[in-house]
């Protein structure tokens, strides 16, 4: 599946007005065997997008 510009930011927005809970428990979705199957079956964009679930890094590791 191929998802616009305009789709992703959107899918970053609402994931950003989501709580700390609820971030968490879609970081151990994509982290499970079923966020790995429909990663498969939404294609590459979708698995793109779930990367940007991952925590932010912090300390030495966080970008400057």
């Amino acid at each position: 599946m191929k998802f616009t510009q305009e789709q992703f930011d959107y899918m970053e927005e609402q994931f950003s007005n989501l709580t700390e809970q609820e971030k968490e428990t879609l970081r151990k979705l994509v982290r499970s065997d079923l966020g790995v199957l429909v990663g498969k079956l939404m294609g590459p964009d979708f698995i793109s997008f779930m990367a940007m679930l991952k925590l932010p890094k912090t300390g030495l590791a966080a970008p400057r």
